[in-house]
């Protein structure tokens, strides 16, 4: 990762992970970046996130996150991860609040452009359960 000059095009500051970036955001303050490690071809693996200061350019807070992320995102104050399925979890990404149309997954992860809808307005999917539940017989 780069951070450069834009009038000169110098470079400023670098820093590189552990593995490949798959998605990299900033609050809307500025005051602190998000970037997902990840593989995307591997769908099943876990990714890490890790929180930079872009004033300090050093890791604040780093975690495992055991689901695969597609991308991340900053909304009313809080920060929201979108798995490749279109879930979307609320910070700490415990449970799925809400879906993304599987068609937009792509679309948020490769543009930092592209709005994100109201979490209000996307359907929250029951999950089917783990377990068979059999009805007791008579």
């Amino acid at each position: 990762m780069l951070q450069w000059e834009i009038q000169s095009g110098a470079i400023q500051n670098s820093w590189s992970g552990q593995s490949s970036i798959q998605s990299i955001r900033c609050d809307a303050e500025g005051e602190q970046v998000a970037i997902v490690f990840g593989e995307w071809k591997n769908h099943l693996e876990h990714s890490r996130l890790v929180f930079m200061s872009p004033s300090k350019w050093a890791v604040t807070s780093a975690m495992d996150v055991p689901i695969a992320l597609a991308t991340i995102f900053e909304q009313a104050d809080s920060w929201h991860a979108v798995d490749w399925k279109g879930y979307v979890y609320q910070f700490p990404f415990q449970h799925p609040t809400g879906r993304l149309p599987k068609a937009d997954v792509s679309a948020n992860t490769f543009s930092q452009d592209v709005e994100i809808p109201s979490l209000q307005r996307i359907p929250t999917e029951t999950l089917p359960l783990p377990f068979n539940v059999d009805a007791p017989e008579l």
